[in-house]
């Protein structure tokens, strides 16, 4: 088999990309339910991607949850604050790999976001340890 582009120890030159979304004036029911968290994780997932290697999801002191998905394509985090009605949803991914189309508004919408804001950013690296590497 040979090593993705982000694993450890490719000698590959890699992009990495972050795509960040913040997301205001949410559902804070939503915000601090776990179980709606991991659906949402577990949803947008499914219809993407196929190679899941992990996940997690915890409550947080004040209500707020954390999840994550590591994906041999990249990782996904959530991280809720329900007082604040503010969420903001991470995708770290490598090379060619990309976020799916319009999933800001798939998250506004299973949110109950009023806005959004999306950010990009970008680094090359000559190793992939640089970069984000997949757990072994």
């Amino acid at each position: 088999m040979n090593p993705s582009p982000c694993q450890k120890g490719s000698h590959v030159k890699t992009q990495v990309t972050r795509t960040v979304y913040k997301l205001y004036d949410c559902d804070s029911q939503r915000l601090s339910s776990p179980a709606t968290v991991w659906r949402l994780l577990r949803e947008v997932t499914r219809e993407s991607w196929n190679t899941r290697l992990g996940d997690s999801v915890s409550g947080l002191p004040g209500g707020g949850i954390s999840g994550f998905v590591w994906l041999r394509e990249m990782h996904i985090s959530i991280h809720t604050w329900p007082l604040k009605r503010y969420a903001e949803i991470s995708f770290s991914y490598c090379n060619s790999q990309s976020v799916p189309e319009r999933i800001d508004l798939f998250f506004t919408n299973r949110l109950g976001a009023a806005w959004i804001q999306t950010l990009n950013a970008s680094r090359s690296s000559a190793r992939a340890e640089d970069a984000l590497a997949q757990r072994a």
